[in-house]
């Protein structure tokens, strides 16, 4: 499975709109509370987890996480966030 340039920008855009730097697993946790609390969509702690590499992920992550990670970052969606990336 190729990185996903786009995703791995997300990611990077979701910890500074989390204000942390995901060192340690049991931040996913707060993590996922304040996605939960800005966004009114909630993502699982294990999601979280997988998606930073902290557990091993069998599949890329949904649609879903992936629209809601963008709202959480002050897009609609992920296509908004990914197309905002290429200009």
């Amino acid at each position: 499975m190729l990185p996903d340039p786009c995703l791995e920008s997300l990611k990077v855009l979701v910890l500074v709109n989390g204000n942390t730097l995901l060192t340690a697993p049991y931040e996913a946790k707060q993590l996922a509370t304040l996605i939960d609390s800005r966004t009114q969509h909630p993502v699982a702690e294990i999601t979280i987890l997988r998606l930073f590499g902290f557990v091993a992920a069998k599949f890329p992550p949904s649609a879903y996480t992936k629209d809601v990670l963008a709202q959480f970052c002050g897009y609609s969606d992920y296509a908004m966030f990914c197309e905002d990336q290429r200009v």
